[in-house]
């Protein structure tokens, strides 16, 4: 096997972690979605535990979380839809 061939077309393995990728991404989407105040809030405060801002609390918490959430299923589905696109050999477009 010639390396640079194998280093031009690296076959399904990016798709694969794209796959994975967007996995992680729907999944976390759909904890901060559908838990805002349990789960959803505990991924939160550990977010906010990384940064200088202060926790929000109660409502303003919840309502972050469920922003977050929808930034996480638009990320996920974009990095799904290129899997796919990947998988059929239409992407990246030439």
């Amino acid at each position: 096997m010639n390396l640079a061939n194998q280093a031009a077309n690296p076959g399904p393995a990016p798709f694969f972690l794209a796959a994975t990728a967007s996995a992680f991404f729907l999944g976390l989407g759909y904890v901060l979605w559908f838990n805002p105040r349990g789960y959803g809030a505990r991924l939160m405060r550990l977010w906010y535990s990384a940064s200088p801002y202060q926790v929000p609390d109660g409502h303003a918490l919840a309502w972050r979380t469920r922003f977050f959430a929808v930034v996480y299923f638009v990320g996920g589905t974009a990095v799904a839809t290129a899997a796919v696109l990947g998988f059929l050999g239409k992407f990246p477009p030439s």
